[in-house]
């Protein structure tokens, strides 16, 4: 059976594999001391010395996996204020919506939907996508990230930096979603959407509008691929990752103050330290 020092680590997501191992190295060496004193109060306090080990081994773990909570929350809070430069106030406060329940329709957490949309609508803005379609036009790519994923057996999260590595250039890792973006392709998807016949190098611009029209245009047959399969087992386990991704995230939300708290006095003992005068450094040193 598991120990409570083990099953919080689990919980936090801090691998204390070397922890364990240590505290185990210091019960036995305990116990082979143990069984050399004969005196019943000696094996008492040896004993609460390895209860006491323990203790700070499970508040260590907490600690810090604790703080890699709030870390998690603060990346996503820092991520809300970049998609707010964007798109501006009211449609960040759609897409947050929409990424609040993104665990059930896409198997991705707040964070995670936060941080994809938040890179499709940078593109959409380089691409000269309109503010009103930027919105959708992100949306749109995270949710045929989950759709992909799902039709091809692996996670929202690669299905989705997949789709991000496309946009940039490295067209080669569609091919496994079956899609194939190469030059003729695009100039054509390009044409389709605006009209115009490129006969030399696409733009970047013309690349982003292009690519966009053949994810949707050669993954058709995918789309809606992780709505029908979101109550089989394949697509609950995504599910519930992202749920427990967004519980721990709201975790990070309420211990954020009190380690902004810390680091803030931690920040300023420094500074006071460094300001001391030689004379007094020397003196307590």
């Amino acid at each position: 059976m598991a120990t409570f020092s083990e099953r919080l680590a689990y919980v936090l997501s801090f691998d204390t594999t070397s922890g364990v191992k240590s505290l185990e190295k210091f019960g036995n060496t305990a116990d082979k001391e143990l069984s050399k004193a004969d005196k019943g109060f000696l094996k008492s306090q040896a004993s609460m010395n390895k209860f006491g080990a323990g203790l700070v081994a499970v508040a260590g773990v907490a600690g810090v996996g604790l703080a890699k909570l709030a870390m998690g929350a603060l990346e996503t809070q820092q991520n809300m204020a970049a998609l707010e430069q964007i798109v501006g106030k009211t449609m960040t406060n759609d897409m947050g919506e929409w990424a609040a329940d993104a665990a059930n329709s896409l198997g991705l957490s707040k964070a995670a939907a936060i941080d994809n949309v938040t890179a499709f609508a940078q593109l959409a803005k380089m691409a000269g996508v309109n503010t009103d379609e930027m919105e959708g036009f992100s949306e749109g790519l995270v949710g045929l990230g989950a759709d992909f994923a799902a039709f091809k057996n692996v996670s929202p999260e690669k299905a989705i930096q997949d789709i991000r590595s496309a946009f940039s250039g490295s067209v080669e890792v569609m091919r496994k979603y079956g899609i194939f973006l190469d030059d003729a392709t695009l100039k054509q998807a390009y044409f389709e959407v605006s009209g115009e016949q490129v006969t030399g190098t696409l733009t970047g611009q013309q690349k982003v509008l292009a690519v966009n029209r053949e994810l949707y245009r050669q993954g058709a047959d995918m789309i809606g691929q992780f709505g029908r399969e979101s109550g089989e087992l394949s697509g609950q386990i995504p599910i519930l990752k992202a749920n427990l991704r967004n519980m721990g995230d709201q975790i990070g939300s309420g211990v954020l103050p009190a380690l902004t708290g810390v680091v803030g006095l931690l920040a300023a003992t420094s500074s006071a330290a460094s300001n001391l005068s030689p004379e007094l450094m020397k003196t307590a040193g």
